[in-house]
């Protein structure tokens, strides 16, 4: 089994103004780019990796300037559509404390210092500011040690696979959606889990454009009906946690949905065990979804008409 690393990866500039402003190409043409530099499937030279690779950059700049989209700044609450004045007023307290209190002593901390992580963590702890900066503390803490920005699966490089996870798009929202499927996942374990959910939590992030909430919604395909889908082997309850403590406790409330696509019976037995012992805004994160259901209404009124063929598209190919 190949192992993963902490790998340096350049994040890249944007393009030249071919690249920004792709005047002449359609909707078409530009979304395929778009999931093309995205899929670590469509190429040797791309795998899953936390920071964005060069033609993941030019592609989502190149997105953005054909659908009129801008980035989300590090500071600027109005860019936030669902703050409210109240927890406008607490995101300056918080980041007010933290520059004060010499908690910041790295780069990166500073840098993580932004209007929508700061929000993230006051949801979480119910608006308690003093929960709420503990927390936070943590996290720059893990992120320290961690350096999840940093990470990469150079697995799903050499065999494509090894994991599949990968950004597809946005939500009539403007939310990212990210799909994953189990039965291009041939190397799961633990680690893989853990490193492949870090990775596209961070790059989801820097995805995020202004006007967003800011979160996502995580298509994860089970295959229950393939011979390669989850099985007894991720019955495990090590793999739910894993994934649980990544989402609760150092990006909370970046999770807007995880949409389960076919589960099997054998999930159910683990579910009951990690039910009881999830948050109860966590818990009902979870979709239940089967893909024998007509489910073309649902997917595109959270998706959209495209992204919704496109993702039921993924799902009936990837069930066989």
């Amino acid at each position: 089994m190949t192992s993963l690393a902490v790998v340096e990866v350049g994040g890249g500039a944007p393009g030249d103004d071919k690249d920004r402003k792709p005047e002449g190409r359609s909707d078409e043409e530009v979304i395929a780019r778009f999931r093309a530099a995205f899929s670590h499937l469509e190429s040797t030279d791309t795998y899953i990796t936390a920071a964005l690779l060069p033609p993941q950059a030019q592609a989502l700049a190149a997105h953005r300037s054909h659908f009129g989209l801008a980035p989300k700044d590090p500071w600027r609450p109005e860019q936030l559509p669902d703050a409210s004045e109240a927890e406008r007023r607490q995101m300056e307290e918080f980041r007010r404390r933290l520059e004060s209190s010499g908690a910041l002593t790295q780069p990166e901390d500073a840098a993580y210092v932004t209007d929508l992580q700061l929000l993230r963590y006051l949801r979480a702890r119910d608006h308690h500011l003093d929960k709420s900066y503990a927390m936070f503390l943590h996290t720059l803490q893990w992120r320290r040690t961690a350096r999840p920005w940093a990470l990469a699966n150079p697995a799903t490089a050499a065999n494509k696979l090894s994991s599949d996870a990968r950004i597809v798009g946005y939500d009539l929202q403007g939310r990212v959606v990210v799909y994953s499927c189990f039965a291009k996942s041939l190397e799961r374990t633990p680690e893989h889990v853990k490193i492949n959910t870090i990775c596209l939590m961070e790059k989801a992030n820097q995805c995020v454009n202004a006007g967003s909430p800011g979160s996502v919604v995580w298509v994860n395909h089970f295959c229950g009906k393939h011979k390669h889908g989850f099985g007894w082997r991720d019955a495990s309850p090590a793999f739910a946690w894993g994934a649980i403590d990544i989402f609760s406790n150092h990006f909370p409330e970046c999770l807007a949905t995880m949409m389960i696509i076919d589960p099997p019976s054998i999930f159910f037995g683990l579910w009951k065990v990690v039910h009881p012992m999830l948050p109860e805004k966590t818990a009902k994160k979870g979709d239940f979804i089967h893909s024998d259901h007509d489910n073309r209404a649902k997917f595109t009124s959270i998706f959209g008409p495209e992204l919704a063929a496109y993702i039921l598209g993924l799902i009936a190919q990837d069930a066989r």
